[in-house]
């Protein structure tokens, strides 16, 4: 099966886009025109992990205008990798920050509930 074959199987299809890249507006562009849900962070990842993690004052303040300084930080407390996501991120945790009014941790926590 081809990437393109293997990519119109699928019913629905989503995509995290952060906000603070260059390439946001091509990328929504792009996602629309092929029927690709989008969900966009306020920031990179890393920064909205980082809040999600509690880690307030002056590291995110240093991270939040610094995609790369916020990557380095989260590299402190964690990999991008289901092990340490699970650790990280109960779900208590997920549920309640998503009560709070994440918007982005609210449309990826619906992705799973479709």
């Amino acid at each position: 099966m081809t990437h393109r074959e293997e990519f119109n199987y699928y019913t629905h299809r989503y995509v995290l886009i952060d906000s603070d890249r260059p390439e946001t507006e091509e990328a929504l562009i792009k996602a629309r025109k092929n029927n690709i849900a989008v969900i966009i962070s306020e920031q990179c990842l890393e920064v909205e992990l980082l809040k999600l993690c509690n880690v307030t004052g002056n590291v995110l303040k240093r991270v939040k205008e610094d995609s790369k300084k916020a990557k380095e930080e989260f590299a402190k407390i964690g990999k991008h990798d289901s092990k340490s996501y699970s650790k990280l991120f109960p779900k208590t945790l997920l549920l309640t920050e998503r009560k709070k009014g994440n918007k982005w941790l609210d449309e990826l926590i619906g992705v799973f509930e479709e």
